[in-house]
């Protein structure tokens, strides 16, 4: 039996894009003293992703966060160091590697990963991280790393470590060769198969598998995906998918466009993560038109795109412009390990993070990004709450109030060592 079908064609004059140039919330210069537009953009430092670096790129300063993130200004340098101990810069890009680095620093973009000033630079980073699958870089080795400087451009047998810097012992050259050729192999495999918009810094699958799912095994389907260095894909949205037809990308894209078949069928049709009820799903098709229709979830089935955001996970207040952690990592921790978590905390460059006061959670719930904000929301499950933030506001001298994420900011109070809660930072 043939499958029903309601379809419209939606038509739009301007480009959509949900996320802006700044990503996260975060607000960029409109402009610098000359009127010249300043439009910031997020990349990822990969030898497996380093968390910790300082980097710089015009008057945008930070640390890489947990995924290897930073970002620049478009069309500028940008430079990395541990402490004082200065890696080097490149042209500001979506990856950077240490090869980057080392093509910049010799004008030339046929350097290779044997080269002596590459492999310095990875057996250094190796050393001081830890970690294999991610680095990361303390803050006891960025302060031990101050007040020194290394050069890296030199024979890799005579290359060695300022004193001070870790009690570990120099990796191999052998050992970072064959660390960052497995590194240089998923970015290729990423940036080939990839294609990254910059007016929305979403990162699209450049060529769907052609497979038609129903809407379940779709998302199913991406959360699974696994891209070079990207495991973090989803189903886009309603509003993603118009973007992406009307976006400076659409002609990298490579699938299957919008074409009436006749007899009511119709190609190109791609699932978007939008619901249209409890049972139907907004689907748009890969075409300037922005023809789109809706569907059963599970009788129906369309072709996938995935989608992952290349922006750290941090949205910005406008009216208390205060900076949130967007969504929490899901761990219950007590008042006081929260209050750790927070003080260590690397999220979108920034590490000046801490555990947010009883009015701060109770302004969230009622501030307008709210929406935007991820994690478990209020509600009574088996006769259990969930959805507890702590604050740092103490009851008494061994309890401290935490409050629901939701817009009744329903709260209550707990023991800070025999309770546990989640937890979402803020800054400053």
């Amino acid at each position: 039996m043939r499958k029903s079908l309601v379809w419209a064609l939606v038509c739009i004059t301007v480009a959509v894009g949900f996320i802006s140039c700044g990503g996260g919330g975060d607000t960029p210069p409109s402009g610098d003293s000359g009127g010249n537009n300043i439009v910031t953009l997020y990349g990822q430092f990969i030898d497996a992703p380093v968390e910790g670096l300082t980097y710089s790129s015009g008057t945008v300063t930070g640390k890489t966060d947990g995924t290897g993130m930073f970002k620049y200004i478009s069309g500028q340098n940008v430079s990395f160091k541990v402490g004082d101990i200065i890696l080097g810069e490149a042209t500001g890009q979506s990856l950077i590697t240490p090869l980057d680095l080392v093509k910049k620093a010799r004008n030339d973009v046929n350097a290779t990963a044997d080269d002596q000033m590459t492999v310095n630079l990875v057996r250094f980073l190796l050393t001081v991280s830890t970690g294999t699958t991610k680095l990361t870089i303390d803050s006891t080795t960025d302060d031990n790393c101050k007040g020194k400087t290394l050069l890296f451009d030199q024979f890799i047998d005579t290359f060695s470590l300022p004193a001070g810097i870790t009690a570990t012992a120099l990796v191999s050259a052998a050992t970072a060769t064959t660390h960052f050729q497995t590194t240089l192999d998923s970015v290729l495999q990423t940036t080939s198969q990839t294609v990254s918009d910059p007016d929305t810094n979403l990162i699209w699958q450049k060529t769907d598998d052609n497979v038609k799912r129903n809407w379940y095994d779709a998302a199913t389907y991406c959360e699974n995906l696994d891209i070079g260095i990207y495991d973090d894909w989803t189903l886009p949205s309603r509003e993603e998918l118009q973007g992406l037809n009307s976006s400076s990308i659409y002609d990298q894209i490579e699938g299957t466009h919008y074409a009436d078949l006749g007899g009511g069928q119709y190609a190109g049709m791609y699932w978007s993560s939008t619901s249209y009820d409890a049972d139907q799903a907004y689907h748009v098709f890969l075409g300037p038109n922005n023809a789109e229709g809706y569907a059963n979830k599970s009788g129906w089935t369309n072709l996938v795109r995935c989608v992952r955001e290349n922006a750290p996970a941090t949205v910005t207040d406008p009216a208390t412009n205060l900076t949130w952690q967007k969504e929490d990592d899901n761990v219950k921790r007590n008042w006081y390990d929260a209050g750790t978590y927070c003080d260590n905390a690397i999220i979108g460059g920034y590490d000046d993070w801490r555990l947010p006061s009883r009015t701060e959670l109770w302004g969230l719930n009622s501030s307008s990004i709210y929406e935007q904000i991820e994690g478990t929301h209020y509600a009574q499950v088996n006769g259990q709450y969930v959805g507890m933030y702590w604050s740092s506001t103490s009851y008494d001298a061994d309890q401290a109030y935490h409050v629901f994420l939701g817009p009744n900011n329903a709260e209550g109070y707990a023991n800070k060592t025999g309770w546990t809660n989640l937890v979402r930072c803020v800054r400053p």
